[in-house]
């Protein structure tokens, strides 16, 4: 998914994360298996991916699916963490993953 560029040359994915470490865990995990940053230029209307003749119109006009300082998350059933109600978002990696064990 990095090396995805449009007909451009710009480059369309930031960063790629995976929510769990191996498929077994992966299978039990309420997390999507990757969670993709795209760059801007991935919201392109139409977008052309190079060398492809996907041509691709957003389904959703209106969201981007990108995320704005302040961001948000909901988080249920981890009973050992105390939160104050605002997380410095370089905390929040951690919180997930123990969540998760």
């Amino acid at each position: 998914m990095l090396s995805l560029t449009d007909t451009r040359g710009r480059q369309l994915v930031r960063n790629v994360m995976r929510s769990a470490p191996n498929a077994e865990s992966a299978l039990i995990n309420p997390l999507p298996d990757l969670v993709v940053h795209w760059q801007d230029a991935a919201f392109a209307k139409p977008l052309h991916i190079k060398d492809s003749d996907v041509k691709v119109e957003p389904v959703g006009k209106k969201s981007t699916g990108q995320h704005d300082l302040p961001g948000f998350c909901i988080l249920k059933g981890y009973q050992g963490e105390k939160l104050g109600g605002v997380l410095a978002a370089k905390d929040m990696g951690g919180l997930i993953t123990r969540s998760l064990v």
